[in-house]
């Protein structure tokens, strides 16, 4: 018997029954190797995750949304019109677009507070005391 020779019997870990674990796992487990192959060809097979492809179409919607916007803030009208656009907002919405965002952010959160405010019962009632 030689130093280098490898024991491939069973492992504490690879057995199906033990001490700590006396109940044979069902469906059996499958080896590391073969768990990570597996999840490998069911996305191959699938094409990715659906939160990632949604992420990433979000993602290239709203680069292009603002890509949009600042070449619209940016361009010279004579640009514009000579592209063949006849009609565009006016100048004014580069600066009304992002007061009204945050007017409408600031909003939200007033709201949120005013409706955390008004679900709280008031100090007479039986239900504040815990």
């Amino acid at each position: 018997m030689s130093v280098n020779t490898v024991d491939n019997g069973p492992t504490v870990l690879e057995e199906p029954t033990s001490p700590i674990h006396p109940v044979a796992p069902y469906p059996p487990l499958e080896t590391h190797l073969e768990a990570v192959q597996s999840r490998v060809a069911r996305r191959r097979a699938a094409g990715g995750r659906a939160p990632e492809v949604y992420g990433f179409v979000a993602w290239l919607m709203t680069l292009l949304v603002y890509i949009t916007y600042v070449f619209w803030a940016i361009i010279p009208d004579q640009m514009i019109q000579s592209i063949g656009i006849a009609w565009y907002p006016a100048r004014e919405w580069v600066v009304l677009l992002p007061a009204w965002s945050v007017v409408l952010f600031l909003t939200a959160y007033f709201v949120y507070i005013a409706l955390g405010i008004y679900s709280t019962p008031p100090f007479s009632d039986t239900s504040t005391f815990t």
